[in-house]
């Protein structure tokens, strides 16, 4: 495994997965259509309650484009890409190719040869919760997970840089601005996982048949948890369940669900978790958050 700069990889249009171009003009077009319908829609309505209803309503379509551009944009850059697959390994940007315009001399790739890779295999999480008004909702996220062979501290100590990198200043004809996109790909998994969030084309599936027949490919496997039943729970069986998710190697996981129940800053989060491991007992109120 080591670490490169993005300009430093020779992108082969063979075998890149990358963000899709068309999904994002296809957005683009559907909020056009949306705001220059509502205004026509409008315009064709006697003075009343509907006709500024639907011009406001195609007003704020069409301001929302002014937003969407730099999804858009960003999507039709070099950078635009997630996965590289070569012949002795494959490269991972762990850069959002949305935060484009943070320094390229920073190493934000890694490069990891077949040899290193114990498995790869794919791995969807369903997370359900609720909000202050108990309206409930699921999220699922899909991954690729690879079980390494080496060390991954190397890749742990670039990607908490990556999270703390500060918004870069941008100047544009309205002025100067700061965006810095909280899209973060690759994951560490302890002890040995890496984890791509995949939101690329083409499909995860279609990356696993690209790997060379030396990788070997474990069955998918799906995880779901309700965070909103977990919060009802006694202390006992909330860290009862933070154990088993630990040991089953969802520590990333685990870590955030503590963090969502005991309200923990990250580094405490991670110590409440070892401790449960190790059996120990939970960390001070001082540090959490």
């Amino acid at each position: 495994m080591r670490l490169l700069r993005a300009s430093d990889v020779p992108v082969s249009e063979d075998a890149v997965f990358r963000y899709s171009r068309r999904r994002a003009v296809s957005l683009a077009l559907l909020v056009i259509v949306a705001g220059v319908g509502s205004i026509l829609f409008g315009r064709r309505q006697p003075a009343g309650v509907i006709r500024y209803v639907s011009l406001y309503a195609g007003a704020i379509f069409l301001f929302g484009l002014f937003f969407l551009r730099g999804y858009v944009t960003a999507r039709f850059r070099n950078s635009n890409w997630l996965a590289l697959i070569t012949p002795t390994g494959l490269f991972l940007k762990f850069r959002s190719y949305l935060n484009y315009a943070l320094p390229d001399s920073d190493q934000t790739v890694v490069f990891i040869p077949y040899q290193e890779i114990q498995s790869a295999g794919l791995l969807t999480e369903h997370m359900a919760s609720a909000d202050a008004q108990g309206h409930r909702a699921t999220q699922t996220v899909r991954y690729v997970e690879l079980d390494l062979s080496v060390d991954l501290n190397l890749l742990e100590m670039a990607l908490s840089a990556e999270r703390a990198k500060p918004a870069p200043r941008e100047k544009h004809w309205y002025g100067t601005s700061s965006t810095l996109y909280s899209h973060y790909p690759v994951r560490v998994v302890r002890p040995s996982f890496v984890q791509v969030q995949w939101s690329a084309t083409p499909r995860r599936k279609a990356f696993l048949k690209a790997l060379p027949p030396s990788v070997p490919i474990v069955p998918p496997i799906q995880h779901s948890e309700d965070f909103t039943r977990l919060a009802m729970q006694t202390p006992e069986q909330q860290r009862q369940r933070l154990r088993q998710l630990d040991a089953a190697g969802q520590t990333v996981l685990a870590v955030s669900t503590a963090r969502r129940l005991f309200g923990y800053d990250l580094a405490t989060a991670k110590g409440f978790i070892d401790g449960l491991r190790n059996d120990e007992s939970e960390p001070s109120a001082s540090g959490s958050a």
